[in-house]
């Protein structure tokens, strides 16, 4: 293999590792276009992006549900149908209201994610509200309801929305949100990912992905491959880390890495 692939691959396995795990994938980017001035190939992006979906829905599909459950998750894709995990109608519609807020916001904020990713100071404060989010789980109760509200759906939809701006991190404050809502902290960890499926594919599948100087079509179906690999063991660990209620642990980074960055940004001329 050649050295661009592997460094590639090596970011491209960080990347989908830190986008699954709570810990601000955009503002780890943000960062790494700020202090070293490196731009992430738009091509490489989007291939990150869209491994990172694809372990979501082979997760819960796959993993979750068995083959015959991955088979309609896709055929509802290939239709360009919903993709609805359980269809029982509440179900449905819950997911329908958090991915319709979700999409909503997200669009929204869009536009503004590039400038708030330029203000080193913008991106430390969203790394503490995702570690105070994370850490304020330690004194949530127990949940047990097993599924939301569409008002609910709709507010944790909207927080995923709003975590496209860097340093916020959308499943920490989806987990955080659906933990303080009295979710079953199985349903907090499902719910997490399970909403922005539809938004992420729509957002990742269309328009087709860009050519890339480095990647030929092999090597682009490659890096697909291992950044979803990486997505499918992220959420294993983390749905481990969801049930033993470790989520705070994650502040421990994500607090020292926030006013760090917020001090840079104050300090810089």
């Amino acid at each position: 293999m050649s050295r661009p692939f592997l460094e590639t691959a090596a970011l491209a396995i960080s990347a989908a590792v830190i986008r699954v795990l709570p810990l601000g994938d955009g503002g780890h980017v943000a960062l790494l276009e700020s202090l070293f001035g490196v731009t992430v190939d738009p091509a490489v992006a989007k291939l990150i992006a869209t491994g990172t979906w694809t372990s979501a829905v082979l997760f819960f599909g796959f993993l979750g549900r068995g083959i015959a459950g991955t088979v309609r998750i896709w055929a509802d894709v290939v239709r360009r149908r919903p993709v609805v995990i359980r269809p029982s109608p509440h179900r449905r519609a819950t997911l329908a209201a958090g991915a319709a807020a979700m999409l909503v916001v997200d669009l929204a904020v869009r536009d503004g994610a590039a400038a708030w990713g330029a203000e080193p100071a913008l991106v430390g404060g969203g790394f503490l509200l995702s570690g105070a989010a994370l850490m304020s789980t330690f004194w949530a109760p127990r949940g047990t309801r097993p599924t939301p509200t569409l008002w609910a759906a709709a507010l944790v939809g909207a927080l995923e929305g709003v975590a496209a701006l860097p340093g916020l991190s959308r499943p920490g404050l989806a987990l955080a949100a659906l933990l303080w809502l009295g979710m079953t902290d199985a349903c907090a960890f499902e719910l997490a990912f399970v909403l922005p499926i539809p938004a992420g594919l729509l957002a990742n599948f269309w328009p087709r992905l860009p050519p890339h100087a480095h990647l030929g079509p092999g090597a682009a179906l490659a890096l697909l491959a291992v950044t979803c690999t990486a997505g499918l063991l992220a959420l294993l660990l983390l749905r481990r880390l969801v049930a033993r209620r470790l989520l705070p642990a994650f502040s421990a980074y994500l607090v020292p890495l926030g006013f760090a960055t917020l001090a840079w940004g104050y300090a810089r001329p």
